[in-house]
């Protein structure tokens, strides 16, 4: 996917494991009740890696790289772009 395309969508990246990652997933990712949803098309960052223990209030773990899309408009990018690479 070309970084043009990445650009144009609203977007929240995470460089690496932070208080404000750990902040983010306990608000949006293990709150699931919808009432603080936040309106990014994607999120990229680490992966959190002890989810059970983070829930409990464990310090997160965070290894590899992941991307989260939340947007049909983001999803359809990435869908391009896989089929450009597959060629006809």
């Amino acid at each position: 996917m070309p970084k043009s395309e990445l650009d144009k969508l609203n977007s929240k990246i995470f460089d690496g494991p932070s208080d404000e990652l750990s902040d983010f997933i306990r608000r949006h990712r293990l709150d699931r009740t919808g009432a603080d949803m936040h309106s990014y098309e994607m999120v990229e960052g680490p992966m959190l890696r002890n989810v059970g223990p983070f829930k409990k209030g464990a310090d997160g773990v965070f290894n590899g790289h992941q991307i989260a899309i939340y947007s049909d408009h983001a999803a359809q990018l990435f869908d391009n772009s896989l089929l450009r690479s597959l060629g006809p």
